[in-house]
């Protein structure tokens, strides 16, 4: 019996979260791999029902599928970036996201923090390469939910025995988040005892302020 894909959504830009694999097929099994596609690269078609119960993929509009659990949202936080964007990406590779002048007046080349172009977050360079993100909107959410103005206490709820807490050099609490060495989330929480602003990417999510 000839295959036909069960679309689920309209046409979309997504991104990809990690290198992924393009298969012929909608399933991980007894299909054949037709190439692969880098972290960040953004990527248009629709979901598709997978050939297993629950699972969703991703159909190219230049054909092949890709795994929805290696697709990005826009509006998510993830340890290696924010907005489609990521940490180990060199300078030149955000051109037309980013604000062109910088928040210390330095060069990238040392290290300098832009601000996205649509505000809602913003980006540090150290040696020309990204290596964290920063924000306070609340629109933007981890992949378990937290976001900016949420409670400590459902903070603590998501991420479990995994967050560690540390003093803030200037008062309040750092939650921390690793889901590597070199991949994690910061979350400020001060007096009000809420999730005032959120980091992700290297072990420079940990500078006190800024480039510091």
């Amino acid at each position: 019996m000839a295959y036909a894909d069960q679309f689920l959504s309209d046409p979309q830009t997504l991104f990809l979260t990690g290198t992924a694999n393009v298969r012929d097929y909608p399933s991980s099994n007894e299909t054949i791999v037709l190439r692969s596609l880098p972290e960040g690269k953004e990527i248009n078609g629709q979901l598709v029902a997978g050939r297993e119960a629950g699972q969703k993929w991703f159909k190219l509009d230049e054909g092949g599928y890709i795994w929805d659990g290696n697709i990005g949202s826009w509006e998510i936080i993830y340890p290696a970036g924010m907005g489609g964007l990521f940490v180990g990406r060199p300078r030149p590779d955000f051109l037309g996201h980013l604000s062109e002048q910088g928040t210390y007046g330095q060069s990238a080349e040392y290290c300098e923090t832009y601000d996205s172009l649509d505000g809602r977050f913003s980006v540090m360079f150290e040696n020309n390469v990204a290596t964290s993100f920063l924000t306070s909107n609340p629109q933007l959410m981890t992949q378990k939910g937290v976001h900016v103005g949420m409670g400590v206490a459902d903070l603590r709820q998501a991420y479990g025995e995994a967050l560690v807490s540390e003093p803030n050099t200037y008062g309040g609490t750092d939650y921390l988040f690793w889901q590597s060495p070199e991949r994690g989330l910061r979350f400020y929480v001060g007096d009000s005892e809420t999730i005032e602003a959120i980091w992700s990417g290297t072990q420079s999510i940990r500078y006190v302020e800024g480039c510091l």
